[in-house]
This record gives C-alpha cells, sequence and structure tokens, in this order.
C-alpha cells in the first residue's frame, strides 16, 4: 500500500526506493500494489504490471491540478487541515485518509487473501490500525506491517536544536510533540514496524517501548546500475540531483547556488555545477540563468550516465532531513565519488574517508570541495571503494532474503501470539 504510483520516472526517492524493493522482493513473493495514481501518471502502472506485479490505483488530486479541478482540490484539503489542527494529527496523515482507497484495500484483502499487507509511509498508517481492527481477536489475516521510510520525530527534533530561543522554537516543540505522538500510536497499528537506520530504530523504541521495531535499510539494484566510470576531464565538475518536492533538496541546491559556488569563485572559477531535479526553484534557475555557465540547471533528468560520467564529485550538502537517502546510495553505487553530510549519511555507516567524503558544516564544505578537486587520484580511489561497500552492503538481492526473514519471524510471533 503506497501514497505514490511506484514507477520508473516517478522523480522522488521515496517512490523510487518503492519500486526498486517491489522488483526485489518479487523474487520471494507473489506482489500486488494498491496506490493513489496522480494527473499525468495514466498508463505508468505498466511498469510493474510488465514485471508480473499486479497494481490497483485510486486517481488522486494532485498539485499539479488547474481550473476547476484546483478548486475542488483546495475545498477537499482544507477541511482536513482543519481537522488536522482540531485533532492534534499532522496534516500529511490527513492528508492521505481516502474512502475510497480504504474500500478498494477491504476488496483486495478479501478477495486475495494476502499473507502480509505492507503500509509504505507513516502517513498512510491509518490503514495498518485500520487493518489490525478489521481482523477478529484470534482469528487469522494478514500480517501488517508499517515500512516508515522516514521517521519525522528524528527530522523535528533536528529542527528543534537550531531553532534560536523565541517564537519559532516554540512553534518547533509543539509540532515535534504531535508529530512525536502521532508517530508513537503508529507503531502500535502494526504487526511489525520496519525503519531505513539503526538510528530511527532507537528513536521509535525509545518513543514506544516497543520490540516489532527493525531495521530494515534500502538498497539499490547494484547489479543493474551502470558505472559512472568519471573521466575528470576539465573542466571539473559537481553533480547534485534530487526531486526539489522535498525541502531539504531544496535547501540542499540553493545553498549550493547561493553560497558554494561564490565561494569556489575566488579559488577555482573554473568548476561548473550541475543540479538536476523535478521542478526546480525558480530561484535556482535565475541564479543558473546569471552564472555564466558555471551554474546549470536541468530539470527532471531520466538518463543520468552522461552527468554522472563527467562529475568529479557528486555532493549532498544536506543540513537537515532524515532517513535513507537513495541519491547518495545510487552515487556510491554508480562508481561517483561522494561528499555529503553527516545528516546524507543516514543509515549509510560506509567508511569516511575511504569509501565517501564527510563534511561538517558549511565551511567545512566548501573547504572539502575544494580539497578534493585537487586530487582526481584520490576521488578515483574514493568511487571504487564506495561502489564496492555498497554492492556488498546495499544490494537489494541480499536485502529482499533479509525482508523474508523478518515478515517469517513476525508471523511467527503473530500466531504465537
Amino acid at each position: 500500500l503506497s501514497p505514490y504510483l511506484p514507477h520508473r520516472a516517478v522523480g522522488h526517492g521515496g517512490g523510487v526506493a518503492v519500486f526498486q524493493m517491489l522488483q526485489a522482493l518479487r523474487a520471494h513473493h507473489e506482489l500486488r500494489v494498491l496506490c493513489f495514481r496522480r494527473r499525468g501518471e495514466e498508463g505508468a502502472e505498466r511498469d510493474l504490471q510488465e514485471m508480473g506485479i499486479g497494481v490497483d490505483t485510486v486517481p488522486f488530486r494532485s498539485d499539479r491540478d488547474q481550473g476547476v479541478a484546483r478548486l475542488a482540490l483546495m475545498a477537499d484539503r482544507l477541511p482536513r487541515r482543519l481537522a488536522s489542527a482540531v485533532e492534534g494529527t499532522p496534516y500529511w496523515a490527513w492528508r492521505y485518509r481516502h474512502g475510497g482507497l480504504r474500500r478498494r484495500l477491504d476488496q483486495v484483502v478479501e478477495q486475495w487473501r494476502p499473507d502480509a499487507v505492507q503500509v509504505e509511509y507513516f502517513a498512510l498508517a491509518p490503514y495498518c490500525r485500520h487493518l489490525r481492527r478489521r481482523r477478529p481477536p484470534g482469528a487469522s489475516g494478514p500480517l501488517v506491517v508499517l515500512d516508515t521510510i522516514e521517521v519525522e520525530t528524528l527530522v523535528r527534533m533536528r529542527r528543534l536544536l537550531a531553532a534560536a530561543p523565541g517564537p519559532e522554537r516554540w512553534w518547533r516543540d509543539h509540532r515535534l510533540r504531535r508529530i512525536r505522538r502521532y508517530e508513537a500510536a503508529a507503531c502500535g497499528w502494526a504487526d511489525l514496524v520496519l525503519t531505513v537506520s539503526e538510528q530511527d530504530t532507537q528513536v521509535l523504541r525509545g518513543l514506544t517501548g516497543a520490540s516489532h521495531v527493525e531495521t530494515f535499510p534500502l538498497g539499490v539494484p547494484s547489479e543493474d546500475l551502470p558505472h559512472a566510470r568519471p573521466d575528470f576531464a576539465p573542466p571539473p565538475r559537481l553533480l547534485f540531483v534530487g526531486s526539489f518536492a522535498h525541502p531539504p533538496n531544496r535547501e540542499a541546491a540553493l545553498w549550493m547556488a547561493r553560497h558554494l559556488m561564490p565561494a569556489l569563485a575566488e579559488r577555482r572559477p573554473d568548476v561548473v555545477c550541475e543540479i538536476a531535479g523535478r521542478e526546480p526553484p525558480e530561484e535556482l534557475r535565475r541564479r543558473a540563468a546569471d552564472s555564466g555557465g558555471r551554474l546549470v540547471v536541468h530539470g527532471f533528468v531520466e538518463d543520468l550516465d552522461a552527468l554522472f560520467h563527467r562529475a568529479w564529485l557528486f555532493t549532498a550538502p544536506l543540513w537537515s532531513g532524515g532517513g535513507i537517502k537513495i541519491k547518495i546510495l545510487e552515487a556510491l553505487g554508480r562508481g561517483a565519488p561522494v561528499l555529503t553530510t553527516g545528516i546524507g549519511l543516514d543509515g549509510i555507516d560506509a567508511p569516511v574517508g575511504e569509501a565517501v567524503a564527510r563534511a561538517d558544516g558549511p565551511e567545512d564544505f566548501t573547504a572539502r570541495v575544494l580539497a578534493l578537486l585537487e586530487d582526481p587520484a584520490v576521488l578515483a580511489d574514493q568511487a571504487t571503494a564506495g561502489r564496492a561497500w555498497v554492492h556488498r552492503r546495499h544490494g537489494w538481492a541480499a536485502l529482499a532474503r533479509r525482508h523474508a526473514d523478518l515478515l517469517e519471524r513476525a508471523r511467527r510471533d503473530l500466531r504465537g501470539a
């Protein structure tokens, strides 16, 4: 059960992760996907159907809707925002409460009788509660699994710690308390809760005291990823890829445009920065137009091979967010040298200095870029080590086997209970 239709051109890390997970899990399970379908995604379910995965979709109003459809979208969301404020539940959980999806879920469970239902994201956690409630005490029914993808409590804790004293800090504390209550409750609605990192697992276990929270890191299709083989031909090029619907990615790209590139201009005016991602902010496009070719914004790029081949360094200056970063796993898996932050390495324990480079803070990030660009041989060694590490630790084939083991163990616990 997914809030997004997983397909090859989904264009954001979470959707890519679910799509790749399904590709891997089909080796162990017969699969069926139930999800929302947005405007412009008509026919995209073929990507799953061609893999032998059944797909059921329910239409969902999109932020891209215009005209009358836009008015209908606003009319739908206003009462949800009011209900969220009154109930104290995060709006993104109210946003996906959908009678049509719930009814279709009941039909699929009744007709298909799955062994397990895996619900993606905390935003859909109320459907876990619905599945548990419709399972009579002592009766058999599908194992209910909540795959959190990202623990918002951790993200909000980081934002609170970064806030200055005053109204902003009070507001962030208020938001954290609401989300913490919701995520703690949601963990009790599932038989098994999956997180993508040990840090996320410890946060949720600390909130709930629950033992049914397990770490299941996301992966990459390591055997299918093209090998970037950077050529390190001048000029030196930096690369950042990410969906700009995700605030940490917007923040990172704008920081590169506002601060990193001007700072590099003083020491390395030959450096070119390329940024790719769906719907880049207008400010980013404007700065690229005024950069004299030093900043290039591509928008969404379906085939990234050429960008990775000419990039000397994949840079991900992530100062906020949570969960494992698919873009960093993919960059490492392609054999690209990677520089990121501690937040960028959430759930990724690659050896720093050997397989990946890390910077702690904006000034250190700029200094590390300058140092790394001085020695392409070091970058090449790091790229080789990073690719080998990802293939060993985050290949989907091995993770799919771990997933099957986790489900079997949870099924035994459920039968024992």
